[in-house]
């Protein structure tokens, strides 16, 4: 079952003490007909950590066993482009389609490296990083230029100037680093353990704490798009700034939902990739349109693996990478198109509404109401006049609700069509007119 639910932000700025503001939550129930996601033939079965996409065509997934694999056609075919099995990689990026870093520890002796390739991926360079035990997996590095390169994990904070040859600590005064943003080689943010997050104008010698929130939990992503908009996503919600960090509104908390990973195209449109808190971890990705003033979410009817990391290139395309080598794309923007809820009270009574307009040209709205404690399951198939199915509307366990639907008559001719409702022991059938 798929679900859909839109809130809106409540807004608090954060230092030492809290201020919170009224905020309007706003949930609702969403099906659709299809999942949006289609499976790529990635030929491995290790878990991937991490990915990066230069465009819709050519990308990168890494992950445990040292495995980074390719594409570049879209996901059609993936192959190997490097293989160390004693490492783990947990962070990739590239600068630019020949350029790349990844970060990978090491599972014998603790001890961690940064790789390097310059002809995208053919063959890579490694360079020592430090020794130690990692607290967790989570890890982040990004490159402003050929040059001049930052890495967070729970060893800390490093710089390199020189292209990742060397890597320098840096005293950021964030617990156990795990994701970063760089909007170029001096401002950027970075984020740890206790949801403590800090920024740096200056390349890192000098930074400003602006979040920390209370209980402790950990810090999953940072995304900033310009000097000024940024999403920031923890465990157990996702804030947004647009004054560079200054001030923070929380733009999506439900409690059993976990972010994990983040990806925007722009400062309007972004995805989260989260699981559920219950034991069954399913997969849910959430959508923004509107800079996260609302937030859609889609339960992904995949496998029962977790995924890991969400990665956009448009509006449209994007992957999900997960456990087991599971590589999952989506070229239509991650949602498929279905039934719209419309109010999360529940009717008294089953119905079906005349549709609005009629006759119409060429599309019309349905309203439904299904009545009763419990989802159940409900069809809506749209006939012509001979009786025959034309369009299968609503083919779905429905929980109890009032929804909207839309028909789309563009390819078909005009003329007299009738749509049934059958839910439990509930039919109604009304009569519609294509008007061209």
């Amino acid at each position: 079952m798929d679900i859909c639910i839109y809130l809106y932000m409540r807004k608090f700025t954060v230092n030492k003490s809290f201020r919170f503001f009224a905020f309007l939550l706003v949930i609702q129930s969403m099906l659709f007909a299809q999942s949006g996601w289609v499976q790529q033939p990635g030929g491995i079965n290790k878990t991937l950590n991490s990915g990066f996409f230069i465009n819709d065509n050519t990308g990168y997934a890494a992950g445990n066993s040292g495995v980074i694999v390719k594409t570049i056609n879209g996901g059609s075919n993936w192959i190997i482009v490097y293989n160390q099995p004693l490492y783990d990689i947990l962070a990739v990026t590239f600068l630019d389609a020949n350029t790349g870093w990844a970060f990978m520890k090491g599972n014998v002796n603790d001890s961690s490296f940064v790789i390097k390739t310059t002809n995208s991926g053919s063959s890579w360079i490694k360079n020592f990083v430090d020794t130690g035990f990692f607290q967790n997996d989570l890890a982040g590095i990004q490159f402003s230029g050929v040059n001049t390169g930052y890495l967070a994990n729970s060893h800390g904070l490093s710089r390199s100037v020189n292209g990742g040859s060397i890597w320098s600590p840096l005293n950021s005064g964030v617990i156990l680093p795990t994701c970063l943003s760089f909007i170029n080689a001096s401002t950027g943010w970075v984020a740890g353990y206790q949801s403590t997050l800090f920024k740096t104008t200056d390349s890192g010698q000098n930074w400003l704490q602006q979040f920390s929130i209370q209980p402790s939990t950990n810090s999953r992503a940072i995304v900033f798009m310009n000097s000024l908009t940024g999403f920031y996503a923890t465990d157990y919600a996702i804030y947004r700034t647009s004054n560079g960090g200054s001030d923070w509104d929380e733009s999506f908390n439900v409690g059993n939902i976990y972010p994990r990973s983040v990806s925007f195209v722009n400062a309007n449109t972004g995805w989260v990739l989260a699981l559920t808190a219950d034991t069954s971890f399913r997969n849910i990705i959430l959508r923004t349109d509107n800079s996260g003033v609302t937030w859609g979410i889609h339960e992904l009817v995949l496998p029962s693996k977790r995924f890991n990391k969400v990665y956009f290139t448009s509006s449209n395309t994007g992957w999900l990478l997960g456990d087991s080598g599971y590589i999952y794309k989506t070229t239509n923007g991650g949602f498929p198109i279905g039934i719209q809820p419309i109010s999360a009270e529940i009717p008294r009574d089953f119905s079906l509404s005349q549709n609005y307009p009629n006759p119409f040209n060429p599309s019309t709205i349905i309203r439904l109401d299904i009545s009763g404690t419990s989802a159940a399951k409900t069809s809506l198939i749209v006939y012509d006049l001979l009786g025959r199915e034309v369009a299968v509307l609503v083919d779905e366990n429905l929980r109890p609700g009032e929804y909207e639907v839309h028909f789309d008559g563009t390819n078909y001719p005009s003329g007299i069509y009738y749509y049934k409702l059958t839910t439990g022991n509930f039919s109604e059938t009304r009569k519609m007119i294509l008007l061209k």
